[in-house]
């Protein structure tokens, strides 16, 4: 059964029956994700990669995670898409697309260099 996400936080519950957790809002479901990444990655790494990440939005089918700083998210993007999302299905049971995004700043500020 495919899931259909609402358009804001605080209307949507996820039930895993895989895990038997409650996932009542989109902050939750993003701690359930980096608890399984604590425990698939070596503590240093998920220091570095996950500890300043935060899941900002969910939309359809795609979660939107802001990273700090652009290395941070190609890194994330190159090397643990497939965990992340392996994670959120295991989680939810739903397939889920994964986006990686920068803070509004820093965007401007690489759209910036761009020019």
């Amino acid at each position: 059964m495919q899931m259909t996400w609402p358009k804001t936080k605080s209307c949507f519950i996820l039930y895993s029956l895989i895990r038997g957790v409650n996932v009542e809002s989109l902050d939750q479901l993003w701690e359930e994700t980096l608890e399984i990444m604590k425990e698939k990655v070596a503590k240093p790494s998920f220091d570095t990669w996950f500890k300043s990440t935060k899941a900002i939005s969910i939309q359809k089918d795609t979660i939107y995670i802001l990273a700090p700083n652009e290395f941070t998210l190609e890194w994330l993007d190159k090397h643990y898409r497939g965990l992340i999302t392996e994670s959120l299905y295991f989680i939810t049971g739903s397939e889920i697309m994964v986006q990686f995004t920068l803070p509004i700043t820093q965007q401007v500020e690489t759209q910036a260099e761009l020019k």
